[in-house]
């Protein structure tokens, strides 16, 4: 478990090795873009390799694994097959 503390917002979670990027991209959007919570559960090859999720130190609200949100799917054109 990783926590950062960005402004208000307070981090945490885990990335496989490789994704710190991610990490990256999600803290900026509480430190540049005004974003008051988020969660984020990266997904490759059928392996969880990363969850993170934030906390507002000045709210009570937590992002949780209940927590419900939107869903957002990517799909890379080389992660499944086709079959005729």
């Amino acid at each position: 478990m990783t926590l950062a503390v960005v402004g208000q917002t307070r981090i945490r979670g885990h990335l496989t090795k490789g994704f710190k990027t991610v990490w990256d991209a999600f803290a900026e959007n509480f430190s540049n873009r005004s974003e008051v919570g988020g969660g984020c559960c990266i997904y490759r090859q059928g392996a969880t390799v990363g969850r993170i999720g934030s906390v507002s130190m000045a709210s009570d609200f937590a992002v949780r694994r209940a927590t419900r949100s939107v869903i957002f799917v990517a799909i890379s054109p080389d992660s499944y097959a086709i079959q005729s």
